[in-house]
């Protein structure tokens, strides 16, 4: 008994969006169960019937993995493999017949890539689309049966009739099996007297085949013969077995059309036997894959026999899944599927004429009564004989039943061929379809512009903008271009579209044809999109007003460029060999990386506060040495950051600067200032001046490793903070060229020691800047360490340390015993100093504040200008006085009570008497040094020496 493919968890209902189903196909239902306990699906067809003409249904490809399914022209793969071919599914019947390949897993993985689409801008909303699988045997998905009897000359079989005259009870048991193998069902009943009778179905027409036409002729097994039809021997098609009143049960094996009988051994049912009117049917309910036999006997009962491998072993008590099951009288057993769930039912005919119907439920049979029972109301008198086939052709198993007249009964299955689904389709209002705009902008305007003119709505509808730059908008809302513009919705659907003062650098064409400039316009974009739909570009041109922030630009080619009377920046970063001249204003050349020998670049004659001021600044790595004309009256070199991102730069660059000048790029008797201060500790700054021969430079260092070389002048060098533009934090090195008086200028805390190793050389003096002094920074107060090396001072060269511009709070801690063969002269500031010369004859000018001066070795001398350089009660100390030393007190006044300036004289340890004495007392090695010059007895000045050498403290040791 074939079983029908049954399709479970599938879904009766989806509701798609129209814009979802026209943008391309949706899955309908990804979580059905497919079943088919037959598993012949070789030549199955699966089907998707109901599509309008708007309707799309196709198979959605996931892949060529296990389980995924894949498309190639009309083939279709699941896991790699053919199984089967599409076609139809445009607004007509979509099928997939399968091939031999074909599996269960397959065709589920299959009807789970079943999709729909519509093309309809203006889709019907309802549809029904029906989903059926027919299997190799005919047999398609259905739900529970339902029976509706065929009567008159509906009934296919109404005008068989086996009943004779001598015996008008005739009883009929039919079966239906393809005897002929013309593709249709015949007929063969079993009658009363033993025999079997065949009726050929001829297009749904049944005529009796006698003599030689029936295979069965001659066949009789005695009384009441009951067939049955089924695959005994397992060779695919269906033999015969049937049954009579003596509890026997014959066989006949078919091969081709014809049947031959097997006895004996040969007779796998030999050995069974009834206890009278034997009714056998062969069904798998075991659903092990072969056929069982059950047989109903004259008594009402079912014995059960199962095959295993060809041999049938009675199953009784426990084992028996029928076992308690019978009828009053002449069991009539056959199996369907009637629930749909994908096993065999058992319904059994009685002697009453009723029809009784057992449920499989995992293999426990439970009796359906009442409306469960499909075939509740059937009664067709005595011998109820009921079997089943396809009599109509529709996929479904329908019931014939015969009876103890020998009429035939039949009972169309009228349950609903396929799974249907009603598909949804929400129609959405179809959004405009946006077309790209431009427009022209003026850099100094906030136009609103009308994108939504131009762009057609299919359904007339109204068109709203739901996004800028992707950005989701509503009116009033404002984003912020790449470019730094500002595009802002407006109430009326249009877009304010502002330049923000990021193309302000643009220039009118009046200016450009005057100058030569060639940005006299710039390009911007944005995008919006329309609700539900599209997006569309707007290519903005912005037009150059001459303004604040115009910049002179040049192209990639050689350009030549002139200023105006105002400040100008000339922008010449995208290269060439480039010709710019400033005018009378103070003007900026932006060379970016592109700065080359052949520019030329003439800052002009302006001034700024009665100082000219042209500045050509650099951004970009650089190994270059500068040409002639690259500066023609320019006052400041600057070298900018990649952090710096005022000409457009991404802010994550570092540069590596490497320049060297020549002679002509600093003009005789001027300053040039090379500044690298914007430069972070991941940036350097390598400047050669030494070719300058008759202007002199100002070096900023910056925050990484700087190596400057001055000229033939006299060159200043400038760092700040070690936090800040740090001098040697990085190995910077420094030097001062041939000049007589290169300076190099610190300010900042640099209380952690600034080492001065040979990185510096060519350096007259060291100048230790004020927190108080505002020329390179904000007020602050500034603590100094300061250590030299032997090689920062010459051979017979001073080097002077200038720190007398400190206050109070600020102090300078100076080391300079590692020289050897050079002097320093060496100025304190206001504060508490301490102050260690090396072995030259070095001069200490403490100034304000307790100092501590070490001399070293070499004859030095300690000056003092006013008393209060070293006053009473907070005066320096002098450690390591030796005889060559000096303490020059000649430039102070020594009598302040009266006019002029008076020397001092030397009363050795004795009191004083007047103004202008200078005494020296001792303890052991430790001298107090005093003058008094107000004549008040009081000492004015005071300092503490310590003699080193054991020399008494006497005239000679001063300059008075």
């Amino acid at each position: 008994m074939a079983i029908a493919p049954t399709l479970s968890q599938f879904s009766s209902a989806a509701s798609f969006g129209e814009a979802s189903v026209n943008a391309g196909p949706q899955l309908i239902d990804v979580s059905v169960v497919f079943g088919d306990a037959d598993g012949d699906l070789n030549g199955a067809v699966l089907t998707v019937t109901g599509l309008l003409a708007e309707d799309r249904v196709s198979l959605l490809p996931n892949g060529s993995g296990p389980g995924q399914v894949q498309i190639s022209g009309s083939d279709v793969s699941v896991g790699g493999v053919v199984i089967g071919a599409i076609s139809g599914g445009v607004g007509a019947t979509f099928r997939v017949t399968f091939n031999a390949q074909a599996s269960v897993a397959g065709v589920d993985a299959v009807i789970e890539r079943l999709a729909y689409a519509n093309i309809s801008d203006a889709p019907t909303a309802l549809r029904t689309l029906v989903v059926n699988l027919v299997d190799a045997a005919g047999l398609g998905l259905t739900g529970p049966a339902t029976f509706a009897q065929l009567t008159g000359a509906a009934n296919p079989f109404g005008a068989i009739d086996i009943g004779t005259p001598s015996q008008p009870d005739g009883f009929s048991a039919p079966a239906l099996s393809d005897i002929d193998n013309d593709g249709d069902l015949d007929l063969v009943v079993g009658e009363a007297f033993g025999s079997l009778l065949l009726f050929r179905n001829n297009g749904g027409t049944y005529a009796q085949a006698t003599g030689a036409a029936n295979p069965f002729n001659g066949v009789n097994i005695g009384y009441a013969a009951t067939p049955s039809f089924g695959d005994f021997d397992g060779d695919g098609d269906a033999d015969l077995i049937f049954g009579g009143n003596a509890g026997n049960i014959r066989a006949f094996r078919k091969t081709g059309t014809s049947f031959a009988e097997v006895t004996g051994a040969s007779n796998p049912f030999n050995n069974i036997s009834v206890a009278t009117y034997a009714a056998p049917v062969l069904a798998d309910f075991d659903g092990d894959g072969d056929a069982d036999l059950v047989v109903g006997d004259g008594f009402g009962g079912l014995n059960v026999f199962r095959n295993n491998g060809g041999n049938f072993a009675s199953l009784v008590g426990a084992a028996n899944p029928l076992s308690g099951i019978s009828v009053a009288d002449f069991a009539m057993p056959s199996f369907n599927d009637v629930d749909g769930d994908g096993d065999l039912d058992l319904l059994l005919g009685a002697g009453n004429g009723t029809i009784r119907l057992w449920q499989n439920n995992a293999g426990v049979f439970t009796e359906q009564t009442g409306s469960a029972n499909p075939l509740a109301a059937v009664d067709i008198g005595d011998n109820a004989a009921p079997t089943f086939g396809d009599i109509d052709g529709d996929g479904d198993l329908d019931l014939i039943v015969g009876d103890a007249d020998g009429r035939i009964s039949a009972f169309r299955n009228t349950a609903s061929a396929g799974k249907p689904i009603q598909v949804t389709v929400n129609a959405s209002d179809d959004s405009a379809v946006p077309i790209a705009d431009g427009a022209s902008v003026p850099e100094d305007a906030v136009p609103a512009l009308a994108v939504l003119s131009n762009d057609p709505d299919p359904d007339g509808g109204v068109t709203t903008i739901a996004a800028i730059n992707g950005v989701a908008v509503t009116a009033g809302t404002s984003v912020t271009l790449t470019s730094g513009a500002i595009a802002t919705l407006n109430g009326n659907g249009t877009i304010s579209y502002n330049p923000n003062g990021r193309f302000n650098a643009l220039v009118s064409t009046a200016t450009a044809a005057a100058t030569g400039a060639t940005n006299t316009t710039a390009l911007d974009s944005f995008t919006y999109t329309v609700a539900g739909g599209g997006t569309a570009t707007v290519s903005i041109t912005v037009t150059g007003v001459d303004g604040t922030g115009d910049q002179l630009r040049g192209t990639a080619g050689n350009n030549t460029l002139t200023g105006t009377p105002a400040n100008d920046t000339f922008n010449l970063a995208d290269g060439g060999e480039d010709s710019a001249t400033g005018a009378a204003g103070q003007d900026g050349f932006y060379l970016g990386a592109a700065l080359s020998v052949g520019d030329s670049l003439d800052g002009g004659t302006g001034v700024f506060s009665g100082v000219e001021e042209d500045q050509v600044a650099l951004q970009g790595n650089y190994a270059l040495t500068l040409g002639a004309n690259n500066l023609l009256r320019i006052e400041s070199l600057v070298l900018l950051s990649g952090t710096n991102t005022s000409f457009g730069g991404s802010g994550s660059a570092t540069y590596s600067y490497t320049l060297a000048s020549v002679d002509a790029n600093v003009a005789p008797g001027t300053l040039l200032t090379v500044s690298g201060n914007q430069l972070t500790a991941a940036e350097s700054m390598t400047f050669n001046g030494s070719a300058e021969t008759d202007g002199a430079f100002l070096f900023i260092g910056g925050r990484g490793t700087d190596t400057l070389t001055g000229g033939a002048q006299n060159d200043g060098f400038y760092f700040g903070t070690a936090g800040g533009l740090n001098f040697y934090a990085a190995g910077d090195v420094v030097n001062g060229g041939a000049g007589s008086d290169d300076q190099i200028g610190f300010r900042g805390s640099y209380s952690g020691g600034i080492t001065l190793a040979n990185n510096l050389t060519g350096i007259e003096t060291v100048v230790l800047l004020s927190g108080s002094d505002l020329r390179f920074g904000a007020a602050s107060s500034f603590q100094y360490q300061l250590t030299t090396n032997n090689g920062n001072v010459a051979a017979g060269q001073t080097l002077t340390i200038q720190a007398n511009g400190l206050q109070a709070a600020e102090s300078l801690t100076f080391n300079g015993s590692a020289e050897t063969d050079g002097r320093f002269t060496i100025f304190g500031g206001t504060g508490a100093d301490s102050l260690t010369g090396g072995g030259g004859a070095d001069t200490f000018n403490g100034r304000g504040g307790a100092d501590t001066m070490t001399g070293g070795a070499g004859n030095d001398t300690f000056r003092y200008f006013l008393a209060s350089d070293s006053p009473n009660g907070g005066g320096d100390t002098i450690t390591d006085f030796t005889l060559g030393d000096r303490i020059d007190l000649s430039a102070m006044d020594a009598n302040s009570t009266v006019a002029g300036t008076q020397s001092f004289s030397f009363i050795g340890s004795a009191a004083f008497s007047a103004a202008g004495q200078v005494r020296a007392t001792n303890s052991g090695a430790t001298w107090t040094i005093q003058a008094d010059t107000d004549g008040n007895g009081i000492a004015d000045l005071s300092m503490i020496v310590i003699v080193a050498d054991g020399h008494a403290i006497s005239a000679g040791d001063f300059i008075l």
